[in-house]
């Protein structure tokens, strides 16, 4: 709230005239650009672990869809400032199902269910190794 409050005394005070829409355009371009830039973190963290656990599909082609349907109206609209903005959302929402798609199935699945097959194999052994170990009753010793 502080920002918005922050950037409408700013134009409102400090923007006069045929101005005010332009800055107003920017500023909403931007924030628009940030919005479809903040699953590039997402993206990097896909890329290094090849594991598409933190990257849903369906919020990609939710972003996918909102983008071109936004530019659609911007150019309808004549008004680029919201047009432009999406083409990038339609681009990054892109790119993030092709990810999906490229990562959504490890090829060495298989290799890693028997580690963990094995694993948890080992894990059992040494419970059962542990709960041979006897603990001293308080009434024998008297």
């Amino acid at each position: 709230m502080g920002s918005f409050g922050s950037m409408l005394l700013v134009t409102m005070l400090l923007v006069k005239g045929s101005n005010r829409l332009s800055v107003v355009g920017w500023i909403c371009a931007v924030f628009s650009v940030a919005v479809c830039a903040a699953p590039l973190s997402v993206m990097r963290r896909v890329i290094r672990t090849k594991s598409v656990e933190y990257l849903p599909f369906t919020l990609s082609a939710s972003l996918t869809l909102n983008a071109v349907m936004w530019f659609f109206y911007g150019l309808l609209q004549h008004d680029y400032y919201i047009a432009l903005p999406n083409v990038l959302g339609f681009l990054f929402g892109i790119a993030q199902m092709i990810l999906y798609m490229v990562f959504k199935n490890p090829k060495n699945n298989g290799e890693e269910k028997e580690e963990q097959v094995a694993g948890n194999k080992e894990a059992v052994e040494m419970t059962n190794e542990n709960e041979s170990c006897s603990v001293d009753d308080p009434d024998e010793r008297n």
